[in-house]
């Protein structure tokens, strides 16, 4: 049965579960995602009698994100929590746990849940296999953004009885690496200046930019602008950027790099690019 959706990288992703957490996807700009054509395997595969095709096809990825099942044959990961967050999606996993039934049927077989994530919805990659190291952690079950990071909470052994090993704890996610999307960042030598530009596809949580200057790339940079160059993209959209240095040598090469700032304070260095500011020589003589 469906236990979550998500819109994300032009897809309609759903998170089923039964028979090992799965998800399937559609594109989302089809009109009809009835159509059992429509609909294709990110993760797992069915379960078909022999000889059948399934339409949707079959993933890389088996059944419950790793195959991994209990000693009694059930699979530890039910379901999965889908969750996009800063061009990324998260799934989170939903663990058996069934005390009253013995599912599973040692406390040993807890292994702690797991959470994956993919930057496409067709290739996964695994952030913790254990909990962050506390296997009685089974589900983590819920997310969210808030100042421009991601929380989420990993539930301890909970069930619909009074045998559920009981307590939480809520994760969060130190950094995000990559702020922007970054498409272009150039330098150009004029005379007497070099002229920057840069161009964002997009930009998540982003405060603004800083310019750094060196005379050699491997120099020590000092920082150009007094205030920060205020973004002026979004989640989904980018900007396209300038900044013009005066403050320089004529026929002398500089280094720059380009700095972005996040609503936290975290930042995340881009370049080194290099220009020449061009003398009248240079100017006149084309060099």
């Amino acid at each position: 049965m469906p236990w979550s959706l998500a819109d994300f990288s032009s897809k309609l992703m759903v998170g089923i579960s039964g028979d090992g957490a799965r998800v399937v996807y559609a594109p989302t700009g089809l009109a009809d995602i009835k159509n059992d054509g429509s609909w294709f395997y990110s993760v797992g595969s069915g379960n078909v009698a022999s000889g059948y095709t399934d339409p949707l096809g079959t993933s890389s990825y088996p059944n419950g994100f790793d195959g991994y099942k209990y000693t009694d044959g059930n699979y530890q990961n039910l379901a999965v929590n889908l969750f996009p967050f800063a061009n990324t999606l998260y799934g989170g996993m939903i663990c058996q746990y069934v005390p009253e039934y013995d599912i599973p049927p040692d406390i040993n077989d807890l292994k702690g849940s797991q959470i994956w994530k993919s930057s496409d919805g067709l290739t996964w990659t695994q952030i913790t296999n254990d909990g962050f190291g506390d296997t009685n952690i089974i589900n983590f079950e819920a997310f969210t953004g808030f100042a421009g990071r991601l929380y989420v909470s990993g539930s301890k052994g909970a069930s619909s009885t009074p045998e559920g090993l009981g307590g939480a704890k809520i994760f969060r996610l130190a950094s995000i690496p990559t702020l922007i999307e970054l498409s272009s960042f150039e330098a150009k030598g004029l005379w007497r200046k070099i002229y920057l530009t840069w161009k964002t596809e997009s930009e998540i949580g982003n405060t603004g930019f800083n310019i750094y200057r060196a005379d050699a790339e491997d120099g020590e940079y000092t920082k150009l602008n007094n205030e920060i160059i205020a973004a002026k993209g979004s989640d989904t959209a980018g900007a396209v950027y300038s900044f013009v240095d005066r403050g320089i040598e004529r026929g002398k090469t500089y280094y720059y790099k380009l700095e972005d700032v996040d609503m936290s304070g975290i930042t995340t260095l881009h370049g080194p690019v290099s220009a020449t500011a061009k003398s009248l020589y240079m100017m006149m003589f084309g060099r």
